[in-house]
């Protein structure tokens, strides 16, 4: 016959094993919550269409988190990133986003052609491609 203290025992044991099961399910939700916010709502925001076959990935970064998205179309490769202000920047700078596209170059043949490295950015006429060099300055 079991004893009183072992069984006050073996329920407190229970209890916290059932509280660390609880809080595992319940981490595991907010991260499947976030996953489907990144993917489903967030890209929504974006300052162009991010199609649902990129690659996502969620970053804790030094000060700062981003969320990118990369894919290819076109010949680009392209990488949306999204991130909350930066250590540094201006205090009134919030969220941002960056858009930026890749196409390598051709060294020789008739198609030859040098790299092309742009950003975009927004202007009086809406929205453009500049060169990243450009935009750097």
């Amino acid at each position: 016959m079991s004893s009183g203290s072992n069984s006050h025992e073996s329920s407190g044991k229970h209890e916290t094993l059932t509280r660390l099961l609880s809080a595992i399910k319940a981490a595991a939700n907010e991260e499947r919550v976030r996953e489907l916010y990144i993917r489903n709502v967030l890209s929504q925001s974006a300052p162009i269409e991010i199609p649902s076959f990129a690659k996502i990935k969620d970053q804790k970064k030094n000060g700062y988190n981003q969320v990118k998205y990369t894919w290819r179309a076109d010949g680009y490769k392209y990488e949306v990133r999204w991130h909350t202000r930066t250590p540094g920047a201006p205090i009134t700078e919030g969220n941002t986003w960056q858009v930026r596209r890749h196409k390598p170059g051709v060294g020789f043949g008739n198609n030859a052609r040098p790299p092309v490295d742009e950003v975009l950015v927004k202007s009086a006429t809406g929205k453009k491609w500049v060169p990243f060099e450009m935009w750097q300055a």
